[in-house]
């Protein structure tokens, strides 16, 4: 057993340094070395006790193992002088490169304040020429000159404190909620901090400018008097900005890395939405329905009324002559947008009787269908659905799946369904799947089943 020695350690160790060293230790400023941890063990008793050092015995057993050479006698206070003489200097050459470091950080964010300010500066120089051009929209070069502010590899400034400085600032919104087009990506990033912050009369602020452009007179204006296109409409423009801002509350929602956003914070999202979606045409309202269904958990009239739509929708795309209104490009890219993004939906508000509903009518409509038609909206389909939604359709609609398979999607595809089912854990589908499979390939391609 090791006696406990006691020893005045004031000549040794320098207060002010040892007191700053556990500070920066405590604040895990330092990534601490096996010298290091005694250092600040010292360094923590002697703040405590200035005066005299006293360790208990596993410490100073632990001390003396450490620190002291073997030839050195434990209980000899000239060799634990001579120690902790050298413990000083090493404590000192640490301190003085960990105050030198200090220095050079608070320098480096003082020239990065400096540098945040000029950018802030320049940004606001950028909007006001902005503001001043005489066509509705501003130029696409002032827009790109302006964007670069949120781009900013800045430490001391992330992307949501770019936003935050200048949220607040009406020439800002005016800039790019009244006056650009195609910044739908940017509009919702502020109306999202917005809701974050709770500042929700600011999000509505954000919205009515949204809504002020469909006064603009080229607001439904694909095409020029030549009929060449120019660009995406106000109409385009508003619902894509909503769109992103409902579709990245979904993904909050669903992520495993994210926060998800509170119920009051849907209330608002839904509620902004709303306020833009009577000001749209009916068919680029429509494509809002699948993301505001699924964010209306509790919204049974809302997500029946989504699904009529959807299968009226669908209905009408599979029909053979299709109906006045939805034969052009336009309305067909649009419902077999809206039917990919169904897949999501549907699965999230888990309805799979309409998804096999869904997928029924497309199958039935024959090979012909155009542009997409069954086995590649299928293709699309398993890729998206959950492990659930694909073992009910495997049992319950088994005859879809036969279908699908008869045409030998590629093997990857049929991977991504077979590791679904297979990590649902339910025995009977991944059997009754793994049958439909080899009904169709050779046992050597599906070796792995």
């Amino acid at each position: 057993m090791v006696k406990t020695i006691k020893i005045n350690i004031s000549d040794y160790f320098d207060i002010e340094l040892t007191a700053m060293y556990k500070t920066l230790f405590d604040r895990k400023v330092i990534n601490p070395s096996d010298d290091d941890l005694w250092i600040v063990e010292v360094a923590a008793q002697l703040v405590d006790n200035p005066r005299v050092l006293e360790d208990p015995e596993e410490s100073l057993s632990y001390f003396i193992s450490t620190w002291l050479p073997k030839a050195c006698d434990p209980e000899s206070r000239q060799d634990l002088r001579n120690v902790l003489s050298t413990l000083k200097q090493r404590a000192e050459q640490r301190i003085s490169f960990l105050r030198d470091v200090e220095k050079d950080k608070q320098l480096q964010k003082k020239n990065e304040k400096a540098l945040v300010k000029k950018e802030i500066d320049s940004f606001f120089k950028v909007i006001n020429k902005g503001l001043s051009e005489k066509e509705i929209e501003i130029s696409r070069e002032t827009i790109e000159e302006a964007d670069k502010f949120f781009k900013l590899p800045l430490r001391e400034l992330s992307r949501e404190d770019q936003i935050d400085y200048v949220i607040n600032e009406d020439s800002v919104a005016d800039f790019y909620f009244l006056r650009c087009q195609r910044e739908y990506s940017i509009k919702a990033d502020f109306i999202l901090r917005c809701v974050k912050n709770k500042d929700f009369d600011r999000a509505e602020a954000l919205i009515k400018r949204i809504i002020h452009t469909a006064s603009y007179p080229d607001f439904y204006k694909m095409e020029d008097s030549n009929g060449h296109w120019k660009g995406y409409s106000w109409e385009s423009e508003a619902k894509n900005t909503i769109h992103s801002v409902m579709h990245e509350i979904r993904y909050q929602l669903q992520s495993k890395y994210k926060d998800s956003p509170s119920k009051d914070e849907i209330h608002v999202i839904l509620k902004l939405a709303g306020m833009v979606i009577p000001y749209l045409k009916k068919a680029t309202a429509q494509e809002l329905m699948s993301e505001y269904a699924s964010l209306c958990s509790d919204g049974e009239a809302t997500q029946q009324k989504y699904i009529i739509d959807l299968l009226d929708d669908v209905r009408k795309y599979a029909r053979k002559p299709r109906p006045r209104g939805y034969g052009n490009a336009q309305a067909v890219n649009r419902i077999s947008a809206a039917i990919i993004e169904s897949f999501r939906t549907l699965d999230h508000m888990w309805k799979p009787e309409v998804l096999a509903q869904e997928l029924t009518i497309i199958e039935a409509a024959g090979d012909g269908l155009s542009p997409i038609n069954f086995y590649r909206f299928m293709d699309r389909c398993v890729g998206i659905i959950s492990e659930k939604m694909a073992c009910y359709l495997i049992q319950s609609n088994p005859e879809l799946m036969q279908k699908w398979l008869m045409s030998k999607p590629m093997r990857h595809i049929v991977d991504v369904l077979v590791e679904k089912v297979r990590l649902s854990g339910e025995t009977i589908p991944y059997n009754n799947l793994r049958t439909m499979i080899l009904r169709y390939y050779s046992m050597q391609f599906f070796i792995h089943l």
